[in-house]
């Protein structure tokens, strides 16, 4: 190299570094200009009078406002400094345009967005909004609009890289994020045509030994007297290859930006007679996907009409998860058959006209255009069947998507808002007859010392079957004949054993008289959560870090039941599995990051699982079973404790050596994974961590300086503490259900992705001897801002199990005070 070239790469050298250094500068510049205002006197002109904002060491805002509208403006103004970019990208999410925002990486799920038609049904929510919801949302949007137009030059950094400043905040941004919310709640259906696949392969009676509901040491929070229901799966069509097991193909950076929203959920109540007060406690940790910044926001709303507390979703004015002084709430899925699948028959390939009961009907099509940023705008035809839109078409068939939430346009907001008033059990329950957010198991407490429970939302009523694999469109008695009526769905007060418990498992007794889900999570959490409570005669809110956070797994403590067991069986183990056996015999079943067994356990579980479940469905059907069922484990504990021969691998002698075998393949591929042989070295923390990803985060050094992580992470899948893989059939089933039914979708972990995925987002525990006494704590923490000492304040205490304070009497926030905001019309 010459002199010249020399000095030549250097100046190129000096000039790359001078504008890296530049670029982080502005980044800087730009991230301190928009940190948000926790203290001080700050100017709100849509405000009719002052309004007082405390906010606690937890970075909660206390709202203390004259009227109920500015206490909602001055909601949203906070609301959107701290998570405006989250709540435009939800917003752009669910109306179909996030290529608008990252370009053509976004899509395949825009096209999803369209078909499914979320603007129009938002539209029509918007247009059917009771009085008062309208008020509130005018009021919210107007708080959320200064904040925008205020900070021209202070907007979040992130919003200059998704296209700059976003538009006005209207109510139909705030509905079709809730719809959003729903959407992702409620997406089991890729379920129902695997089990269609399963039952056209080993017909219905081994197909329905793969498919359990539940077990008899699940403990649901509604038990009735009567007969229960009887409904059949209705016979499979013809084959047919929808093509799912290809799909939307994106960029990686979609991965932080688009996360599914629901993998399961815990909460419990305990009456008096099971505290240490007298008085109830109710606990709550709703499972969703961790992510930067987190999925809940806190606040605390007191004005003439609201005095609310607790956690609620970005973008939407309301509390899912708190109380109001008087009673108080926590959700889970319920995990209801919202969604049915029609194979429509149509007249061509290209036409529109579909058969129904003998005739030809002309399908709804719409032309719809979608913006993309640096690209061209692309074209999309959307078919809507009287079933609902068409998200398939394979030569003269189409595959039309029904769901409950697109049949009415029921005012949400206005049930949640009167719940939120409530002051009673018969208050807190009347409301839902308006309601169609997500289907939850709701539980309740107040401090007259009720506790109770009820399943909310709409799950339709078939004319026959039980919607669990697609139907003929061409048939009339396939339709839908309205929803269970509130007042049949599950509902429980004060129960004789004095506390009730939910964990996303069958809700229902078998006498309940109505159907409704035949897909529920498995049981194990709601088994240990009941077992713990058992333990001890009462309770104090103390005791409920012990068993927000235990870990036993019921999944690793199987396993080690089946290998000890057949190991007294099989002769001529290896020195390995002789060594993991005496491991297994000796261990507690806590999936601790230190734990060698449940490292053990988990990769031999898949193992046992595949040499079980492949040789008889086959790779393709073997993979898309456990991609899309919720109790695989469940499936296979049964066919092992039967000893079903019609499972036992071909070559196998019996299923001791089959479980043998399983736990020999988990010891080489562990060997393979750590590079040694040396078990003590095969700690759980060690392949198993979880990292909290930001939209911006999936690059170096966007990575350091936004994500969290990665920090290696306790549980797995069956613990009450949950900390799912990637791989699991929970993540799966809604991931795919979410993005349009893709087994390669990139915006979602992969079949073979051991990392943690999701977990408890918040945990909440109410005392109602003393609200004050409460406690509350968020994954990441209150604030979106990558500078705000909030952005993940709240992280250290999740992971050791810890909460904040959450003060409520005036009083008590006082005390708790870390800064005054005045805000000023």
């Amino acid at each position: 190299m010459t002199r010249r070239t020399g000095v030549t790469v250097q100046r190129v050298g000096l000039g790359v570094l001078g504008a890296a250094g530049c670029g982080l500068g502005y980044l800087g510049a730009r991230l301190l200009l928009s940190r948000p205002r926790t203290s001080g006197r700050l100017r709100l002109p849509v405000l009719d009078s002052p309004a007082e904002v405390i906010f606690d060491g937890s970075g909660m805002p206390h709202i203390y406002a004259e009227s109920d509208s500015d206490g909602f403006r001055a909601l949203g103004y906070l609301m959107a400094q701290d998570r405006l970019v989250q709540m435009n990208l939800m917003s752009r999410l669910a109306l179909g345009e996030l290529s608008r925002v990252i370009g053509p990486a976004g899509l395949e799920l825009d096209r999803f967005m369209r078909t499914m038609g979320l603007r129009g049904l938002a539209e029509g929510v918007v247009d059917s909004l009771e009085p008062e919801s309208r008020r509130v949302l005018a009021a919210f949007g107007e708080g959320i609009n200064s904040y925008i137009s205020g900070n021209r030059l202070r907007l979040p950094f992130e919003l200059m890289i998704m296209g700059g400043r976003p538009d006005p905040w209207t109510p139909l941004d705030c509905i079709a994020g809730y719809l959003y919310v729903i959407w992702l709640l409620d997406t089991w259906w890729t379920s129902d045509i695997m089990r269609e696949n399963l039952i056209r392969a080993l017909g219905p009676e081994r197909a329905c030994q793969l498919l359990p509901e539940t077990a008899d040491y699940n403990n649901p929070p509604c038990r009735v007297e009567g007969t229960g229901h009887c409904v059949e799966t209705l016979e499979p069509g013809p084959e047919m290859d929808w093509g799912f097991a290809t799909g939307p193909s994106g960029g990686e950076w979609l991965d932080g930006v688009v996360r599914a929203s629901g993998v399961g959920s815990n909460n419990w109540v305990m009456g008096g007679s099971r505290t240490v007060s007298g008085k109830p406690i109710l606990a709550s940790d709703p499972h969703m996907q961790h992510q930067a910044p987190g999925l809940l926001y806190l606040f605390h709303l007191k004005t003439p009409g609201f005095d609310i507390a607790g956690a609620g979703f970005p973008g939407l004015p309301a509390v899912a998860f708190g109380h109001n002084g008087y009673c108080g709430w926590a959700e889970t899925n319920l995990d209801a058959d919202t969604i049915d699948l029609y194979v429509e028959t149509f007249e061509s390939e290209d036409s529109s006209r579909y058969r129904h009961e003998g005739e030809w009907e002309e399908a709804e099509v719409r032309e719809e255009e979608i913006a993309v940023r640096f690209s061209r705008p692309r074209r999309l035809r959307v078919t809507v069947t009287r079933h609902g839109p068409v998200i398939r078409r394979r030569g003269d068939k189409g595959l039309a998507l029904r769901w409950v939430s697109s049949e009415t346009r029921l005012d949400t907001l206005h049930a949640m808002l009167a719940q939120c008033r409530a002051r009673s059990w018969d208050e807190f329950v009347a409301p839902m007859e308006t309601y169609q957010g997500p289907c939850s198991n709701q539980v309740y407490a107040d401090v007259d010392g009720n506790i109770g429970y009820q399943a909310i939302g709409k799950v339709p009523v078939r004319r026959s079957g039980d919607g669990t694999i697609p139907c003929d469109g061409r048939r009339s008695d396939c339709g839908w004949e309205g929803t269970i009526p509130n007042e049949r769905m599950p509902r429980t007060l004060n129960p004789e054993e004095g506390f009730l418990v939910t964990a996303n498992s069958k809700a229902v007794c078998e006498e309940y008289p109505e159907l409704i889900s035949k897909e529920w999570n498995p049981p194990c959490r709601n088994a240990r959560i009941t077992e713990l409570i058992r333990e001890r005669e009462k309770h104090a809110p103390a005791d409920m870090a012990r068993i927000q956070g235990d870990v036993l797994t019921h999944q690793g403590r199987g396993f080690a039941r089946l290998a000890i067991a057949a190991a007294a069986f099989v002769e001529g183990m290896t020195p390995g599995a002789i060594e993991a056996i005496r491991r297994l015999e000796s261990w507690d079943c806590m999936a601790s990051v230190d734990s060698v067994e449940a490292t053990i356990c988990f990769y031999s579980w898949q193992h046992l699982r595949e040499m079980v479940l492949r040789h008889r469905l086959g790779s393709r059907l073997y993979d898309e079973y456990v991609l899309n069922w919720t109790t695989v484990e469940l499936a296979v504990e049964n066919i092992l404790e039967a000893r079903d021969a019609f499972w036992l691998p071909h070559g196998s002698e019996s299923f001791d050596e089959v479980v043998v075998n399983a736990l020999e393949e988990g010891l080489r591929e562990l060997e393979s994974i750590f590079g040694t042989a040396d078990q003590a070295a095969w700690r759980w923390g060690r392949v198993h961590h979880l990292t909290f990803r930001h939209p911006l985060g999936l690059f170096w050094p966007m990575n350091r300086i936004f994500n969290v992580g990665p920090v290696p992470i306790e549980g797995d899948a069956s613990t009450v503490h949950p900390s799912p893989p990637g791989c699991d059939g929970v993540v799966q089933v809604h991931a795919r259900g979410y993005a349009g039914g893709a087994l390669d979708s990139p915006v979602f972990p992969g079949p073979d992705d051991y990392a943690a995925f999701g977990g408890p987002v918040l945990r909440m525990v109410l005392d109602f001897n003393d609200l004050d006494n409460s406690l509350i704590v968020l994954d990441m923490g209150q604030s979106g801002h990558r500078l705000s000492r909030h952005y993940k304040d709240h992280f250290p205490r999740w992971y050791r199990t810890e909460y904040f304070p959450f003060p409520y009497s005036r009083a008590a926030v006082e005390e708790q005070r870390e800064s005054t905001l005045l805000l000023k019309p």
